[in-house]
């Protein structure tokens, strides 16, 4: 019985570690859009399928980058290993789709990264790299 309480904590552990490292990357991503778009001023829209691809190889390039700084993975991995990389990234579009709405109701600027889609697609991305890549 002891065993199965451990093994739960253990992947809610990893599991919270991961929403939390992508939620960082998701947050990273729209601090720089809104930066470049004050930057640069508005630009012609992009299509939807191309921002998503932009944003997954964003991630890939943020998962990269995180395996060269910290190669081990954020948690001890655990027989549910794999099962973090359906769910992190599923609970971190469901966060920052939330931080969107409520940037929206206060009538801030809110970019494509802060919705359910986009945010899912940069979540998956940095934890495809770091689950294939962080031993």
């Amino acid at each position: 019985m002891e065993d199965l309480v451990l093994l739960v904590l253990a992947g809610a552990a990893e599991l919270f570690a991961e929403v939390l490292f992508e939620l960082l990357g998701e947050e990273l991503t729209a601090l720089a859009v809104r930066f470049f778009r004050k930057l640069v001023g508005e630009s012609k829209a992009i299509r939807p399928i191309l921002a998503a691809v932009g944003y997954l190889l964003i991630s890939v390039a943020y998962g990269a980058l995180s395996v060269g700084f910290y190669r081990r993975p954020l948690i001890h991995p655990t027989r549910s290993h794999g099962a973090s990389l359906v769910i992190s990234p599923v609970i971190t579009g469901l966060i920052v789709a939330r931080i969107g709405l409520v940037r929206k109701r206060n009538d801030k600027d809110v970019d494509r990264v802060e919705s359910f889609q986009y945010g899912f697609s940069l979540a998956f991305g940095v934890a495809a790299v770091r689950f294939l890549f962080a031993r």
